[in-house]
């Protein structure tokens, strides 16, 4: 329903819609993409199987062949990210938050931890800076979790080699503030006022070979603003980004031990 006042005429005018066939097409939609992204992983989990039996059983494949295998496997795997990723954002579409008490800072250092092995074969640094005591807020930890290492993730993928990260947590007055800065390739200028949007990926120098979805922010943007809060981000393109999020007063349960 869309009310709005005729004030010459000292009138109301009213424009009353019904929404259901549209509410139906949505949930149609919904269901139909996870039944597809269910039915595609069973698949692709085959083809990653047998590729890693063949890896295993055979000694006498030459480099040539070691590359097509290596290829397959590479392609299943980005396949299942692009699954995996359309999944959790029609999920976080649901709206359904499983709400608790979740150490912040201790989710940040888990998700940094798992980075490690990535960050090792770069090349990179990664500093964290956090206060000494923790900060705690209320939010479905897994979402929250996701949407950190999205952002973790892209600074270490978009940063070339020998590259520098830094993840910072800080409560700042009415908000709790995450950032991930890094020293990476930055995007153009006129790229960015679309960074958010769903599978929409920045075109820049060095960045074209590298495999992605376009769908890791849109989902950081749709998990922050579902829980009260903001995304943003600064970039300047051969110098690198910040990326960042902020949770409102209201999300914050304690600062302290």
């Amino acid at each position: 329903m869309v009310v709005a006042p005729l004030q010459a005429y000292d009138l109301w005018t009213v424009i009353v819609g019904d929404v259901t066939a549209l509410v139906e097409l949505s949930n149609l939609k919904t269901r139909m993409l996870r039944i597809a992204s269910h039915d595609l992983k069973n698949p692709l989990a085959r083809i990653k199987g047998f590729v890693d039996l063949i890896f295993m059983m055979t000694t006498t494949l030459d480099e040539r062949d070691r590359k097509y295998l290596t290829l397959i496997s590479e392609a299943g795997d980005e396949m299942l990210r692009i699954i995996d990723d359309i999944l959790n954002l029609e999920r976080m579409r649901s709206g359904k938050l499983l709400l608790s008490d979740i150490n912040l800072s201790q989710v940040v250092r888990e998700v940094c931890s798992r980075h490690q092995p990535d960050l090792i074969q770069k090349e990179q640094t990664l500093n964290i800076v956090m206060p000494d005591e923790a900060i705690t807020v209320r939010a479905d930890a897994g979402q929250l979790s996701q949407a950190i290492t999205n952002y973790v993730g892209n600074a270490i993928k978009y940063t070339p080699a020998g590259g520098r990260v830094v993840v910072r947590l800080t409560a700042e007055g009415q908000h709790v503030r995450f950032e991930v800065e890094d020293s990476g390739y930055g995007i153009p200028a006129k790229a960015q006022p679309k960074i958010f949007t769903e599978f929409y990926r920045a075109k820049a120098e060095g960045t074209l070979h590298i495999p992605g979805t376009g769908l890791g922010l849109s989902l950081v943007k749709s998990v922050i603003e579902a829980h009260g809060g903001e995304v943003g981000f600064t970039s300047t393109e051969g110098v690198g980004s910040t990326f960042f999020f902020l949770l409102p007063e209201q999300q914050t349960i304690q600062v302290g031990k």
